[in-house]
């Protein structure tokens, strides 16, 4: 794991070919059972544009490793054009 308080230094120990890096894209309200399980998966201006995001949030924890990380980055700026009202998370305005 690439520690940031060491500085830049640890950057060219991080091995970027396939059996370290995986990028996948799917239907992230559809994941398929057999997507596998990850040390980390990054779910970044996602949630507040999906159908359901409750959903993904409840499904998506099958697919993290035990002790792995899911890093949600979002504004939450919710429009009704992705998500219905009732399905806001956070607050309903």
């Amino acid at each position: 794991m690439f520690d940031c308080a060491d500085g830049y230094k640890g950057v060219s120990e991080i091995k970027k070919d396939e059996d370290h890096v995986k990028f996948v894209q799917r239907d992230a309200c559809n994941l398929p059972s057999d997507l596998g399980q990850y040390h980390m998966a990054i779910a970044a201006n996602l949630v507040d544009r999906l159908p359901d995001p409750e959903k993904f949030l409840r499904d998506v924890g099958k697919f993290i490793l035990p002790g792995g990380f899911l890093v949600l980055l979002s504004p939450y700026t919710w429009l009704k054009d992705y998500t219905s009202k009732e399905k806001w998370l956070g607050g309903k305005y």
